[in-house]
């Protein structure tokens, strides 16, 4: 199977109007890229987060590592750490999603995504 594509605008034979789901990708990748408050709108919404009260039970936390177009979780796990929690981290394996205690090391997994190494947990312990 090939591309997936999405017509934009006129024809479905005219191939300048046609993108496939990478280029869609990469051009709201680019725009969000733009945008210069990342790190404001991220601070405030870990600061929301912390103020809930299942936060301030929880003592186990699975969050995940931000690529250039989501929320910066840095500031969160920070506060994480800050905060006393155990924070847990996806990983991609081929079985699926793996539950990861952060702090054993990282490396670039599929996409480029930054996954975390060390032995899976039971998903259970997470608050």
């Amino acid at each position: 199977m090939g591309p997936q594509r999405c017509v934009v605008g006129r024809s479905l034979w005219d191939t300048e109007a046609v993108l496939t789901k990478a280029s869609i990708r990469r051009l709201i990748g680019e725009a969000l890229a733009d945008v210069p408050d990342r790190m404001l709108r991220s601070v405030d919404l870990w600061a929301a987060l912390a103020a809930l009260p299942e936060y301030a039970a929880a003592r186990v936390v699975m969050a995940f590592n931000s690529m250039h177009t989501e929320p910066d979780t840095d500031g969160l796990h920070a506060r994480l750490a800050r905060d006393g929690k155990t924070l847990i981290l996806p990983r991609i394996e081929p079985a699926g999603i793996v539950a990861v205690a952060a702090g054993g090391g990282t490396r670039r997994g599929q996409f480029g995504i930054v996954e975390p190494l060390g032995e899976p947990i039971d998903p259970a312990t997470i608050d």
